[in-house]
């Protein structure tokens, strides 16, 4: 990084991300931490999105004086179409000089594209998975190699994010990959007793319920029917547990729907897309989450800001454990044992978890000068 870190111009640097939508998952959350964060006189973020709806932040996307911009969603049978939206877009768009992709699948090609119009370009992965042989991550792993061929630089989640879809050579190099922590503001997960009864009492739970939690889309991934599977086992156990659901997705109808067969509708709170997760967290006891595979979890960063035990999938990377109340368990167990697991937590003072490793890694003000500095020095 060179050390020019001011802009000169009356006028912000105004950067591109390029996704998928601007709804309410992980990826779209740190974005809009950062673009309420950062200094909008001298940086602005701008939108170009896959999807042709409204999207749950584009209101405020606008209050922020941003901009949204759209395209087909790419597919390989439109790639001839798809090139040219691109090409026109950069063609009528040339005030931008930083494009920062999020999209990996179609990378090669946008990226490729912004280069010829002399924008400095990121790829930026977010997720770690299953490296299983299979046609989607054939097709990955061909489409990510051509990627570190075209962007000029990378970021990640995590380093095992940018192992799975960049490989380990550009995680070594410290000239082209940086790891972007996915921060939050810290300050609005403290402990508030009186945000807790307010919660409790929207929700209509009691004071003796003990509230088990999950935040995340209603995507395979996610592994949600485990999750329920979890939730029952403890729930026969106790049946003061409850569980709070936060999120939507395509798979919400066949969990509502296991829900009901195993006669626990009334235990099991489905919340939707929500816009006060701190506020929720106030109300939960502990933290669920047996995802079959993420990269860095803003969900399980934000769970641990709340001083949350959090139980996680041993497939998740351990670089998400930032507090000593974090345990990975293994999802080929059988529910019963994460339940046990569970049931022997003991309760700990919320205001006495040390979240020193949050505070130094994850707080949104420190990764937006951090992130503000690198657009600068590369505009």
């Amino acid at each position: 990084m060179t050390n020019k870190i001011t802009n000169k111009s009356k006028k912000p640097i105004r950067v591109l991300h390029v996704i998928n939508n601007m709804n309410c998952g992980g990826i779209e959350m740190l974005l809009m931490n950062l673009h309420r964060h950062i200094n909008r006189n001298i940086i602005q973020f701008d939108y170009l999105l896959y999807s042709k709806d409204k999207c749950y932040f584009e209101n405020e996307i606008n209050d922020l004086g941003g901009k949204i911009f759209r395209v087909d969603k790419y597919t390989i049978s439109n790639y001839f179409t798809f090139k040219q939206q691109i090409n026109e877009f950069f063609k009528k768009h040339s005030e931008y000089r930083i494009v920062h992709g999020h999209i990996l699948g179609s990378a090669h090609i946008y990226l490729k594209i912004a280069n010829r119009y002399g924008c400095f370009t990121i790829a930026h992965s977010h997720s770690a998975g299953p490296d299983l042989f299979t046609l989607k991550n054939i097709l990955r792993k061909n489409n990510a190699k051509k990627t570190t061929h075209i962007a000029k630089y990378f970021m990640a989640c995590s380093q095992d994010a940018c192992n799975f879809y960049f490989g380990k050579s550009i995680g070594l190099d410290k000239r082209r990959f940086c790891i972007l922590h996915n921060a939050i503001d810290i300050n609005q997960y403290k402990f508030n007793i009186m945000l807790r009864e307010k919660i409790q009492d929207k929700y209509d739970l009691s004071k003796d319920d003990i509230v088990m939690g999950h935040m995340g889309r209603f995507s395979p991934e996610k592994n949600h029917d485990y999750l329920i599977d979890i939730f029952y086992e403890c729930y026969k156990k106790n049946n003061h547990y409850k569980l709070l659901l936060i999120g939507d997705g395509e798979l919400r109808n066949t969990i509502e729907t296991k829900v009901k067969k195993l006669g626990i509708s009334n235990r099991v709170i489905f919340t939707g897309v929500v816009n006060n997760v701190p506020d929720l967290l106030q109300r939960i006891d502990l933290f669920v989450f047996p995802s079959f595979f993420e990269g860095l979890s803003v969900a399980a960063i934000e769970a641990q800001a709340a001083g949350l035990p959090c139980f996680l999938s041993k497939t998740i990377t351990e670089e998400n454990a930032l507090t000593d109340r974090v345990y990975f368990l293994d999802i080929k167990k059988d529910p019963s044992f994460w339940c046990n697991q569970i049931m022997q937590c003991k309760y700990i003072d919320r205001d006495k978890v040390n979240i020193d490793n949050l505070n130094n890694l994850y707080d949104i003000s420190k990764v937006t000068k951090f992130l503000s500095d690198f657009y600068l020095c590369h505009s």
